[in-house]
């Protein structure tokens, strides 16, 4: 037999070989620094955005549903950046005072949280399933370069009390048509 030339990277692992104890050491301790590593990127975390991450003139939705054995929840929540904002002050602010009471905010509130209500089309076995109001809130938090940013929270439910029984099987759909309190407001 000849003898097995020299690896050209002693370092690496040579077939058939076993890392011997300073090796499988050094290994687990580069193991170990990269986990370290990776760790203290992920707990030093993002940091935080100045505004919207898609921009000062974003409208966003969420709908979280829920589904209960007599009934369905949808925690609606619309949040709206900086311009937009802006421009649904002079709709909140019906006393033109320049500051949202909380009597404002409430009605605006309750006006927004109806519309989101009957825009919703919430289906379950195909029939529509109507959606009422349960609470409502409207706040204004400050955003960037001085303006004001904007969340409308919606506790909407429908019953589904009528559609349960111990065998049915409930197909469940919502179908949002766009609102905007500004093309409200103009019509």
């Amino acid at each position: 037999m000849t003898p097995t030339p020299p690896h050209p990277h002693p370092h690496l692992r040579q077939p058939g070989r076993r890392y011997g104890r300073r090796g499988l050491g050094r290994l687990l301790g580069a193991v170990l620094a990269v986990v370290l590593a990776v760790g203290g990127v992920l707990l030093a975390g993002a940091p935080a955005a100045d505004a919207h991450p898609l921009g000062n003139a974003t409208v966003n939705h969420y709908d979280g549903l829920t589904l209960f054995t007599d009934h369905i929840t949808d925690n609606a929540v619309e949040d709206t950046a900086e311009i937009p904002t802006l421009q649904r002050t002079p709709l909140i602010d019906t006393n033109g005072d320049g500051a949202l009471s909380p009597a404002e905010r409430g009605a605006y509130a309750a006006s927004q949280c109806a519309g989101l209500a009957a825009a919703a089309t919430l289906t379950a076995n195909s029939a529509r399933l109507p959606v009422v109001v349960t609470a409502s809130s409207y706040q204004e938090l400050p955003g960037a370069i001085g303006l004001k940013v904007g969340r409308l929270d919606c506790a909407l439910r429908a019953d589904t009390s009528h559609l349960m029984s111990s065998r049915s099987r409930v197909q469940i759909s919502l179908i949002r048509r766009p609102t905007s309190a500004i093309s409200r407001a103009a019509a």
